[in-house]
């Protein structure tokens, strides 16, 4: 996937690497090869 669009049932903070980023939903742009992911 290039983008990842996150729509909880209810509203909710997004976070990431602990500094609050606003509220769901939320979209994330995937850039190749720059992050590794660990689920």
């Amino acid at each position: 996937a290039r983008e990842v669009e996150i729509r909880p049932s209810r509203q909710m903070a997004v976070q990431a690497d602990g500094e609050l980023l606003g509220e769901s939903p939320a979209r994330f742009t995937i850039l190749p090869a720059a992050l590794t992911v660990i689920v």
